[in-house]
């Protein structure tokens, strides 16, 4: 039994220890005379009186605690009784509601659904609503000899004795003993053989009672004093006037603790009184300490509280399951075997042979003979049910008969061979029972059979590989056998070879229920199929260590393995689980071939401190599940709301600045914390996730977003916690990451658009406008000019070519020179028409401007007859689109002035007017085969036409390009790409 102590050196407060009460998370609540504490098995919270705060403890003086159905803990002190909401830290005082709190003797003696029963001794027993923390009555008149006897100036001890199962309290005083149930009290008067003795008085049931004293017997509840059943004392005669706790164990037991032998322990199945075992080594750490506290928890440690300078120790229960032989210090296990008769056989590294019983009693030392006095049994195997075959490191092998004590040796049988002498050390041996009468066992490079006869035994030779047996592993379908790195399978006659890495070092090979080959090795554990190495299981998948010497198989096929760091089973899954000496395991170290499973399987794993042997279902099988608790909460190192017990808590809500966060775990096994192992899941918005931490704190430095943390504990029995603990984890963002800034802003950038489209709509619809109003002035203007041309300029041009036609000149010279002028004045009126029928239109048809051109150029030609003129025109979908009258205007004089300059200049008899639609553009061009001249050598004369030409094209953003030959003719091309004037050119 392993004791552990704590102390102010280790966290108590004080170390008067009044009370101890678990709650329904695994938390250990301490009652000191220096406040309330809460262990978590990591250590201790501890909660005090504060005068400026009126949610604290109400004094620092605790002297009971009652943990009710609903989680409220009811804290009394010497004048005071508080309570702690669940999942709360703070307290409710409830002196004012509660009169006459005088005393220190408080107690809770009941409950029901809905209220608590509190003894005031002074006062009797009234009870408060654990809702609205109302007193609802008191019973001053059903204790009256209670309430005289508290008054009494040498008043008596008396004892209260609460058993929460049944609801049920008995309350003793020197002439009375009080029934509390049901919110009935019956009052039972105390005979006088016991009002001069003190007795202890339990519920053991509903109508059962167990009384505890001079005589101690089992009653009925109706009738407590009239005996129904004895107990047995086992020559313990109980000193009740120096017991101060009781508490229940559970399994019908029921502890006792006092001083001077006064822990006892009573059996209610077996009615029966025995000293607490324990006891002695209980007080060797406390002192003269009296106990005033116990409690046990779910795990069968036993926690108690001692006053003065006891403080509290915890004892480590053996539950049983894994149980051990100890051996003497000199005697280091070589291997280990048990017989059918219940013995288990234990040899040592150059020893005897130790014998133990099933309770691991030493019964037999088994003598070796003489010549082997300084050589190690290897192996032990059963030959029959008389005979054990025993195999040395060395070559020694002998048949010892249980019967006649005496050996037999068979090594004489051995050849020497591979330069093989007797007494060469051989590390690695192996013994395996096949049938009744028959054992294998490897010698050198050989497998050997050692079988009996009537009269004899003799060996036999079976197989023989390359290298020095390490071990070997035969039944029906396979013979195995490994050498150092190398396993031969014999299978019909054939031989088959599974190669290891030169680094393996192969220990012991078996077969699983599946015909699956498990190789343990230096470098863990390999598993081989259809003679293929499959899988490996080390440290990496679990293992605490690597070295592994021995693999034995349960009905399951469980795995159990021996190590250098304790001993672990492997589940079909390969999941493993590991046990060490906090889990009752003898030691760390085991050893080579000291392994065995017997035939009611019980196996048995022998060290160099002594042998660990169990039963594989017993162990497999938990005490309780454990399970995780988050125990504290810090943001930016600063404890995160005070006031709420984290336990509680399943979703955290913290802000963007909030995101440097330390979370604390448990679990509710606090047997060994320190080995306590946690898996921490950190999974992020994003989906992925990452282990945070394998001990008991993770701290995370997250961005904005919504997380979730995933705990599984591990407790001292090596299993995973069935449920994790599940915490959701959500930082908000920032203000402008938030969601209804986002839509905020959204909506102020949409309003934002619309306006500024609104804007730039109305401001282009205003510019429309503005530019109508313009385009309606100037179409105004440009009718009132072209009445103006016409009334005025046209009619004297008119007017001029009439006289003209008057004239009737004699001379020729006057004659072509009147022909003249009317041939000026009728191409001045035309040039008129034509400017007025465009100034009369705000836009014209590409179509429509062609056709004129082309009517303009026939009547111009005419004049001409020498010259043909020809027409070159494609038809196109464009040429239905409207041309601005400003293009017009400006492109009309230009190809008027080509057509003029061919005629006139060139010396052309024909001339080519062309028209061409392209995507891009619209082409006028004009070509003559004329004379040609030299572009860039044009007289200042010349060129006046051609500069007109040119800066009319670029007025509307048109190219102008002229191209002539000497000789050949020339060409005058108009590309214009947009048919729609810019702003300038209105």
């Amino acid at each position: 039994m392993n004791i552990k102590t704590f102390s102010t050196d280790n966290g108590l407060s004080i170390n008067t220890v009044n009370a101890l009460q678990f709650d329904k998370n695994g938390y250990l609540w301490i009652a000191t005379s220096d406040g309330l504490q809460r262990y978590d098995g990591y250590g201790f919270k501890t909660f005090k009186h504060n005068e400026n705060d009126s949610s604290s403890l109400a004094s620092n003086e605790v002297y009971d605690l009652y943990l009710d159905d609903d989680e409220n803990l009811w804290i009394t002190g010497r004048e005071y009784i508080s309570v702690k909401r669940k999942h709360r830290f703070d307290f409710i005082n409830l002196n004012k509601r509660i009169p006459y709190l005088s005393n220190k003797n408080l107690f809770v003696v009941s409950e029901d659904e809905t209220t608590v029963a509190l003894l005031q001794v002074d006062y009797g027993i009234f009870y408060i609503n654990k809702k609205t923390l109302k007193t609802d009555s008191i019973y001053k008149k059903q204790l009256p000899s209670l309430s005289a006897l508290m008054k009494e100036q040498n008043r008596v001890a008396y004892f209260s004795w609460l058993n929460k199962k049944f609801k049920t309290s008995w309350i003793q005083s020197k002439d009375s003993l009080f029934y509390f149930h049901n919110k009935q009290i019956d009052v039972f008067s105390v005979p006088k053989a016991y009002k001069k003795q003190n007795c202890h008085v339990f519920s053991i049931s509903k109508d059962s009672l167990l009384v505890i004293g001079k005589s101690s017997y089992i009653s009925l509840v109706s009738n407590p004093f009239v005996p129904v059943k004895a107990l047995k004392t086992n020559g313990v005669t109980p000193n009740l006037w120096t017991v101060y706790i009781h508490t229940f164990l559970g399994n019908n037991e029921i502890l006792l603790l006092g001083k001077d032998g006064a822990d006892i322990l009573v059996n209610t199945a077996t009615a029966s009184i025995t000293k607490f075992s324990f006891a002695k080594d209980i007080h060797k750490v406390a002192g003269n300490a009296i106990a005033s506290a116990a409690v046990k928890d779910d795990f069968g440690n036993l926690w108690l509280g001692f006053n003065g300078r006891g403080g509290m120790v915890m004892v480590k229960k053996n539950k049983g399951k894994l149980k051990n032989i100890y051996v003497n210090k000199e005697l280091m296990p070589y291997s280990v075997y048990k017989h059918t008769n219940g013995n288990i056989y234990c040899s040592g590294f150059r020893n005897n042979i130790f014998v133990f019983n099933e309770e691991g009693i030493l019964t037999e030392k088994i003598f070796l003979p003489k010549e082997t006095e300084s050589r190690s049994v290897r192996g032990i195997s059963k030959l029959d049910s008389n005979n054990l075959v025993l195999k040395f490191c060395e070559s020694n092998i002998y048949v010892y008969n249980l019967l006649s004590k005496k050996f037999i040796s068979l090594h004489n049988q051995l050849p020497l061979l591979y330069n093989t002498e007797i007494g060469v050390f051989n590390f690695n041996i192996c013994t395996q029972e096949v049938n009744i009468g028959e054992v294998l066992f490897n010698y050198d490079r050989l497998i050997y059979s050692v079988k009996k006869t009537d009269t004899r035994f003799y060996i036999q030779k079976l197989y023989e590989v390359p290298d020095n047996v390490h071990w070997f592993c035969i039944n029906d379908k396979h013979s195995w056998i490994a050498t150092k790195n190398v396993i031969y399978d014999y299978k019909n006659g054939t031989k088959k070879i599974v190669q290891f890495p030169d680094y393996v070092y192969i220990k012991c090979i078996t077969e699983d229920k599946n015909g699956r080959l498990w190789v343990a090795t230096t470098t863990g554990i390999y598993i081989v199929s259809n003679n293929k190495i499959m899988h490996k299981i080390d440290e990496s998948t679990g293992l605490k260590n690597n070295f592994v010497y021995g693999i034995l198989f349960d009905k399951n096929n469980n795995a159990w393995i021996s190590t250098n760091k304790g001993l672990a089973v492997i589940f079909p899954d390969y999941s493993v689980r590991t046990f060490s000496k906090e889990q009752g395991v003898l030691g760390d170290e085991f050893n080579t071939g000291c392994f065995y499973k017997a035939p009611d399987d019980m196996m048995y794993f022998a060290g160099i401190n002594g042998i660990t042997f169990f039963n594989p279902e017993k162990v497999l099988q938990p005490t309780k599940d454990v399970s995780v608790v988050l125990n504290s909460i810090e943001v930016k190192n600063t404890v995160w709301k005070p006031d709420v017990a984290p336990e509680s808590l399943s979703e955290i809500n913290l802000r963007h600045n909030e995101n440097v966060i330390n979370l604390s775990f448990g679990i509710n096994d606090f047997t060994s914390p320190q080995y306590n192992t946690f898996k921490i899941q950190l999974t992020y918005p994003n989906g992925k996730t990452s282990l945070a931490a394998n001990n008991n704190v993770a701290q995370f430095i997250l961005a904005p977003g919504k997380y979730l943390v995933t705990v599984w504990g591990m407790g001292h029995e090596g299993l995973w916690s069935k449920k994790p603990l599940i915490l959701h984890l959500n930082i908000q963002p920032t203000w402008y990451q938030t969601w209804w800034f986002k839509v905020l802003a959204a909506v102020c950038v949409i309003l934002l658009a619309l306006w500024l489209l609104y804007f730039i709509l109305t401001r282009k619809q205003r510019k429309q406008i503005q530019q109508l109003i313009l385009q309606q002035q100037v179409q105004q203007e440009k009718e009132k000019l072209s009445r103006d041309l016409h009334d005025n300029l046209g009619s004297q041009l008119t007017l001029l070519i009439n006289n003209v036609n008057l004239l009737k000149p004699q001379q020729p010279d006057i004659n072509n020179a009147v022909k003249e002028v009317k041939q000026n004045a009728s191409s001045m009126l035309q040039s008129l028409r034509q400017i007025i029928w465009i100034m009369n239109h705000e836009s014209i048809s590409l179509s429509a401007f062609t056709d004129k051109i082309i009517e303009y150029a026939f009547k111009y030609v005419k004049a001409f007859s020498e010259i043909e003129l020809n027409i070159e025109r494609e038809q196109h979908e464009k040429e239905q689109q409207l041309v601005s009258s400003d293009i017009v205007m400006q492109l009309f004089p230009v190809m008027q002035e080509a057509l003029t300059n061919a005629c006139k200049h060139s010396k052309a008899t024909i001339i080519t007017l062309g028209f061409t639609c392209k995507q891009d553009c619209f082409e006028f061009y004009v070509t003559d085969n004329g004379k040609g001249f030299v572009v860039n050598n044009a007289g200042s004369d010349e060129s006046f036409g051609l500069k007109n030409m040119k800066n009319r094209a670029a007025a509307i953003n048109s190219n102008f390009i002229i191209e002539s030959i000497v000789g050949k003719g020339t060409r005058v091309l108009v590309q214009v790409a947009s048919l729609n004037p810019s702003k300038g050119e209105r």
